[in-house]
């Protein structure tokens, strides 16, 4: 019966509900995107940029006149590194709709000095270790053009002519290795190029050693190019300003709920008035009428947050598989914090709670 009667007096004025609902849906929204949504856009970010380049804090090219040796970074604080060697082939498909256009890609066959490293800096899983005759390949470069497991991979010579390799696995892709890569031993890249001086190196060390690494480059190693692999202060910062922004509008929209829902509980409170005195003298007592009038309130506020949610959920689902969409790689796949959210709808509730108090 209380439900029903309950029930009655929210349906009895639509324009009120919708303004009511509104309001409850804007502020538990604003709620969301200010406890949820700012720490899941850090967290989607640190998450990409750690599965796609590992442990690398640094990428270094040096044309010094040996390449890059043990000698290049004596002196530097401690760091671990490996170096990449390359070389590219032609992948050509032709365009679904009109064959007699060819579409050329280049794909990436890299080597490295040292797997072990490769494999501590998880660049690569560690089941990536294609020995002299093998290649592994990106997942990219094997949805792109249709190579599998056991599949025969031709890359030239320095000559131009085609060597075979049998394809031995398929590895996720990674960002510094290009869109479509292949990796194969170092003897094979030698094989293939012959002996040259290493150009470029990963390198990986202590957080507290990085400022003081790149110092000593710029003084030690000048025509050296330092590229930095880490999420920067900067970045960081802006990212706390992003969730500091969804804060403040949750703020503002959390005062105006507060003045709406305070107006119209008033005008409620005055139209039960009559029913409540009606109640009060066949013997309801103070808490059943006042419980009657919170429980109403609390409808709105979880329908509202309710809606919140319905809008929410799929809408924040969408926007970061627009960013993996955009970039090509990561994974959307970043858990709500369900822990805040909650706390965002029992504060929906209580503000509906208390007003009327």
């Amino acid at each position: 019966m209380l439900l029903r009667y309950t029930l009655k007096n929210i349906f009895s004025k639509p324009g009120r509900l919708i303004i009511l609902l509104l309001c409850m849906t804007a502020a538990c929204f604003s709620g969301f995107l200010a406890v949820d949504f700012g720490n899941t856009f850090k967290v989607f970010l640190h998450d990409m940029v750690s599965g796609q380049i590992g442990k690398i804090d640094h990428e270094v090219i040096y044309y010094g006149s040996d390449g890059i040796t043990d000698k290049t970074f004596e002196g530097a604080p401690p760091l671990e590194y490996t170096c990449e060697m390359f070389t590219s082939k032609r992948e050509v498909t032709r365009d679904e709709k009109n064959y007699s256009y060819a579409i050329t890609d280049t794909v990436y066959v890299l080597a490295f000095s040292d797997m072990d490293i490769i494999h501590r800096m998880e660049m690569l899983p560690e089941n990536i270790m294609p020995e002299e005759g093998q290649i592994a390949i990106s997942r990219s470069c094997s949805e792109k053009f249709g190579y599998e497991v056991g599949d025969t991979f031709t890359v030239p010579d320095k000559d131009y002519n085609d060597v075979s390799f049998t394809v031995s696995s398929i590895y996720p892709d990674v960002t510094v290795y290009g869109q479509y890569s292949a990796v194969i031993s170092k003897d094979s890249y030698v094989m293939l190029c012959g002996e040259k001086p290493y150009y470029t190196a990963y390198l990986t060390m202590d957080p507290a050693d990085w400022e003081t690494f790149e110092q000593w480059m710029e003084q030690e190693r000048p025509t050296a190019t330092v590229q930095k692999m880490y999420i920067s202060e900067d970045m960081d910062n802006l990212l706390d300003t992003l969730t500091g922004i969804f804060y403040l509008v949750f703020v503002l929209v959390f005062v105006l709920v507060i003045f709406v829902v305070v107006s119209f509980t008033e005008k409620l409170i005055t139209e039960r008035m009559s029913v409540i005195g009606t109640l009060r003298s066949i013997g309801m007592s103070m808490r059943k009428t006042t419980g009657i009038l919170l429980f109403e309130n609390v409808l709105y506020a979880l329908a509202g947050a309710s809606l919140a949610l319905l809008i929410y959920i799929p809408l924040r689902q969408m926007v970061l598989d627009k960013l993996v969409d955009e970039i090509t790689f990561g994974s959307s796949d970043v858990r709500l914090n369900y822990g805040m959210m909650i706390l965002v709808v029992l504060g929906a509730v209580l503000i509906q709670v208390l007003v009327p108090l």
